[in-house]
């Protein structure tokens, strides 16, 4: 299997013949450690060791084998490829910038600039040496997903979660649980934002009227107290998810479907363009997509004000922030391809996402005051009417604080964190050694939905609150001052949507961390 993975890396790869005037003896080594032999390396070419030993000359896959001694090549000096296979809006937002520091990263220039939104390989030199060429594959998750099954690319990105039967696929060829954090990333986070046309008087809706817009049964404005315009409804085709997400979400639920007469644009770019410049358009795109057209402010069924800005979808307060993924089968990689996916990692979650309007894992900051319009729903919504005095005790214990967009939410129907929590737990763990929390007081503060009574809401709360700072706690290699941590619960004061549906409720079952 590494065999066919890996025989196509012998690009033009100039072979590297060891000279019998410094002739050493190696120990070339399984993986395992269960078997090794002895000889000295005779050339070493297209990632293939050639070894002459006691029982004759061998050929050796470099990738399988580990080689001791000082006759062993470099094995950074392999002309490796990496193949990254996802959705075109990814690939050329993400990876050009990534590519980029990577370089600089691993002391190598590439061969030529790297342009936004090429397709083109990318090659990285140092010292006249190739190191590393990086081919990206636009294809769809579904697409993405069955090539790194078949051993045709070594990274997917994502803009969906991988479904149950392609985590069965990879069991049973025993490539490993893509579930698993070991495999799976979250390495950016964006939202669905519906948009219209500057031109376009209506830029608030109700989730409702939005719903009843792109399933085509309110086809004017001047329904919605706008101009006599016929309403023009247009959708991404470009092998993501968006449409589909908003579809499964929102309207599937209520068994509504997409307007047959939604135009297909086969990128988030010529969404925005059309809608800008048609003043009857409405459409969706992603956040970091939003650039001529303007996006229009939602409210909830139940008055819970919904709005797009970044913070909020960082946090995932906002209910259509959707996250990114990067997967990697269980296989062994080649050095560069693990350097790069740890780098990705890195990169967004400790320096942010610069160059890429999508938005990195690294942590923002509110205060009570930046949260203005949905304090103000919950003092004035009389269904929290009995809420008050927890809403009182929250408001005046993070009056001075600043919030920060970590945000923990948990697996459905469990008490466990999922995986981007876990990850979470350890960003927030080295962020606690920076300059910002010297002499700080961290709060965890836990919230659940409307469902039970106040009194054991606010004790279920706490304790999901404690068991993120015990999480925190177990991940510290000395423990966490638990003196300057503090896990406490206000129970459903505080819903950052609507608890009339599970989706709603979800969202309001979550711990937020606060620093004062």
């Amino acid at each position: 299997m590494h065999q066919k993975l890996y025989g196509a890396m012998c690009l033009s790869f100039a072979a590297l013949t060891v000279s019998t005037a410094s002739v050493a003896e190696v120990v070339i080594s399984s993986k395992d450690g269960q078997t090794s032999i002895r000889g000295t390396i005779t050339s070493f070419e297209g990632g293939m060791y050639t070894i002459k030993t006691s029982v004759g000359t061998l050929t050796l896959d470099a990738n399988l084998v580990d080689c001791e001694g000082e006759a062993c090549p470099q094995i950074d000096a392999l002309d490796q490829l990496v193949r990254i296979a996802g959705p075109q809006f990814l690939l050329s937002d993400l990876m050009p910038d990534l590519f980029r520091s990577y370089a600089e990263q691993s002391d190598s220039e590439p061969a030529f600039p790297i342009e936004n939104g090429t397709s083109e390989p990318v090659e990285l030199y140092r010292r006249d040496n190739r190191i590393v060429t990086f081919e990206t594959f636009t294809q769809s998750p579904s697409e993405a997903f069955q090539a790194l099954l078949r051993g045709d690319v070594e990274v997917v990105l994502s803009d969906r979660r991988v479904n149950e039967q392609e985590i069965e696929a990879f069991l049973t060829e025993g490539m490993g649980d893509l579930s698993q954090p070991s495999q799976e990333a979250i390495v950016a986070q964006d939202g669905i934002v519906a948009l219209v046309s500057g031109q376009n008087s209506v830029l608030r809706l109700s989730v409702v009227e939005l719903m009843e817009i792109f399933a085509g049964n309110v086809t004017n404005w001047a329904q919605l107290g706008g101009s006599d315009l016929p309403i023009n409804v247009y959708l991404p085709d470009d092998g993501g998810t968006l449409a589909e997400t908003f579809e499964v979400t929102l309207l599937e639920p209520e068994f509504l479907s997409v307007t047959a007469k939604a135009k297909r644009l086969p990128s988030l770019k010529d969404i925005d363009n059309a809608v800008a410049n048609d003043p009857g358009g409405i459409g969706l795109t992603s956040l970091s997509s939003l650039k001529d057209s303007k996006p229009v402010e939602l409210v909830a069924s139940c008055g819970v004000p919904i709005r797009s800005h970044r913070f909020a979808v960082k946090a995932e307060d906002y209910p259509f922030s959707r996250r990114i993924y990067m997967y990697t089968a269980d296989r062994e990689l080649p050095s560069h391809t693990q350097k790069f996916v740890n780098h990705v990692k890195e990169t967004s979650s400790r320096q942010g996402l610069n160059g890429s309007a999508l938005l990195g894992l690294d942590p923002e900051v509110a205060t009570i005051s930046d949260h203005g319009h949905q304090l103000a729903y919950s003092l004035a919504d009389p269904v929290h009417a009995l809420e008050l005095p927890s809403l009182r005790d929250f408001a005046q214990t993070v009056f001075d604080a600043e919030r920060l967009s970590v945000t923990f939410r948990f697996n459905e129907g469990s008490s466990q964190l999922d995986n981007k929590a876990t990850a979470d737990a350890e960003r927030l763990l080295a962020h606690m050694s920076d300059d910002d929390f010297e002499n700080k007081e961290l709060l965890l503060i836990g919230f659940t939905d409307s469902i039970g009574s106040s009194d054991i809401n606010r004790v279920l709360s706490t304790r999901r609150a404690e068991h993120v700072l015990d999480t925190i706690d177990t991940l510290s290699e000395n423990g966490v001052d638990r003196g300057s941590i503090r896990a406490i619960g206000f129970g459903e004061a505080y819903p950052v949507a609507c608890n009339t549906n599970e989706f709603g409720r979800e969202l309001n079952r979550r711990v937020e961390v606060w620093i004062r």
